[in-house]
């Protein structure tokens, strides 16, 4: 054996001692190779391992995206991942299939590019959109506001937006939110705005004082006229309270606490009711009160004040004046009657013979 090359030149040697020679660094490299042999393998295993957890995943992921997108198809709505890029481009990922009933197009048509989706705004309403979004970008504050689409078969409809805002790390900003269709509740509020219109005219143009509250007080409607025949402040009318308003007008009844107690009997009765209030100042009201029944509840009453102090002073007068004269002497001379009266004003009568 020579020592500086592993190089073996075999004189006269044996077969056991070239073995016990040889043996040491056969073992050693069998020792290496069986080492490495089984990290191989290890390794081998947790890439399949790590390989079957991630196509699981993949597929976990891909059926909850299904379920996902299965479940928004039947949400009558629009559900969205929109983002703005900060180089300005505006694209939408993710949509729903609702997307071509309430916008009119494909989610492939506005994936990569959200100029057509923007063009369906109505002329009127883009400052509106352009403003909520620009809003959201610089405060991230949520977005939610009602403008118009134009369709192409459909005309102009009302939707509502409402979504959440998150800066990305890129710089972009994802909006994720919900759309829907308002075009029936716009006009249903339209139609309310007109009969409120119209009911307001018609509580205006009456003489009587109008009011219409619940049954714990909270008032729903009361005209100017009402205010006026009780001289109620405008703050006491806005502030919607009934008992605070009768707190108010107790000093000028001629016995309030009758009165005050009647009205919150009344406010727990279906029946209706027409009295005359006198007050301090010597005029009369006459009220009337009728229950409001909600579908066959109880809701409220209805109390309507008409100012009927001329008449009821002429009533007075008129009691008065037949409770004085008593006729007690009638004479008849040549043809004429004669009624003396109490009074002593006498009230002649010609009787033509």
């Amino acid at each position: 054996r020579i020592e500086k090359y592993p190089l073996y030149i075999l004189v006269g040697l044996g077969t056991g001692e070239l073995v016990r020679d040889l043996l040491p660094s056969t073992m050693f490299t069998l020792g290496l190779l069986a080492i490495f042999a089984l990290v191989t393998l290890i390794s081998a295993w947790f890439i399949f391992r790590s390989a079957q957890r991630r196509e699981s995943a993949i597929g976990i992921l891909a059926k909850r995206e299904a379920e996902f997108a299965r479940t928004a198809a039947q949400i009558p709505g629009v559900i969205s991942r929109f983002q703005l890029l900060p180089d300005g481009r505006m694209r939408v990922p993710f949509v729903s299939e609702a997307v071509r009933d309430v916008f009119g197009l494909a989610p492939e048509e506005i994936c990569d590019d959200a100029a057509r989706l923007f063009a369906r705004v109505h002329a009127d309403d883009v400052a509106v959109v352009n403003n909520a979004i620009g809003e959201s970008v610089r405060s991230l504050a949520p977005i939610s506001m009602q403008y118009r689409v134009v369709l192409p078969h459909r005309g102009a409809r009302w939707l509502r937006t409402d979504s959440q805002p998150v800066r990305e790390e890129d710089g972009s900003t994802t909006w994720y939110g919900y759309s829907f269709d308002i075009t029936e509740q716009k006009r249903v509020e339209q139609t309310l705005r007109e009969n409120e219109s119209q009911l307001a005219v018609i509580l205006e143009s009456t003489t009587d004082g109008i009011l219409a509250a619940t049954c714990d007080g909270m008032v729903l409607r009361a005209n100017s006229r009402f205010a006026r025949m009780w001289g109620i402040p405008a703050d006491l009318v806005a502030s919607g309270n009934h008992h605070a308003m009768l707190d108010f007008v107790r000093e000028k009844l001629v016995d309030p606490d009758a009165y005050i107690a009647r009205v919150r009997a009344l406010y727990q009765s279906s029946e209706e009711e027409i009295c005359i209030v006198p007050r301090l100042d010597g005029q009369f009201f006459e009220r009337a009160s009728a229950p409001l029944m909600v579908d066959g509840r109880l809701y409220g009453r209805v109390w309507s004040f008409r100012d009927v102090t001329t008449q009821k002073q002429l009533e007075m007068k008129l009691t008065s004046q037949l409770a004085m004269t008593e006729a007690i002497i009638i004479a008849e001379v040549d043809g004429l009657s004669v009624c003396k009266a109490i009074a002593d004003v006498p009230y002649v009568q010609f009787t033509v013979w």
